[in-house]
């Protein structure tokens, strides 16, 4: 990251606790994007995407977490919804995600056909589960990966 109020150097800037401060200029680097821009500038991006990690990872391990998980087992939820379908738990995980990326092409459709806008936060619900299901699709493979090597 670098200073949008002087000339960027290297090694200028540091990171304290996510935020950060240029040391030439003492001036704090802005950990939001700009409003009212017209592109996605590749900074704005940075930031979008840093923000967008913590908000999806705290909901990978806050209440849902405690919710899906028995034990110690992350991904128990799927085991036994396979089991209950007798099915996979990977296609079990494919199942339940569907709901979600469904709901992301409708809402597409409400904006680009309808010119419908639906508020950021639900935007970040629908994206951010669709993406943590990726994450423990992911998970589900390492772990059929690793049962398969033993």
């Amino acid at each position: 990251m670098t200073c949008k109020h002087c000339e960027p150097r290297p090694g200028v800037c540091i990171s304290v606790d996510d935020n950060y401060c240029c040391i030439h200029c003492q001036r704090p680097i802005r950990s939001e994007p700009i409003k009212g821009d017209k592109i996605m500038h590749i900074e704005d991006f940075k930031i979008l995407v840093r923000n967008l990690d913590k908000k999806y990872n705290g909901l990978m391990f806050g209440k849902k977490h405690e919710e899906y998980t028995r034990g110690d087992d992350k991904l128990h939820n799927f085991k036994r919804a396979a089991d209950t379908k007798q099915t996979t738990p990977e296609d079990a995980l494919l199942g339940m995600m569907n709901k979600h990326i469904v709901s992301v092409y409708d809402m597409v459709d409400d904006l680009t056909l309808l010119g419908r806008e639906h508020p950021l936060k639900s935007w970040d619900e629908k994206i951010g589960d669709a993406i943590n299901y990726l994450k423990l699709l992911r998970a589900l493979i390492e772990e059929r990966y690793n049962k398969e090597d033993e």
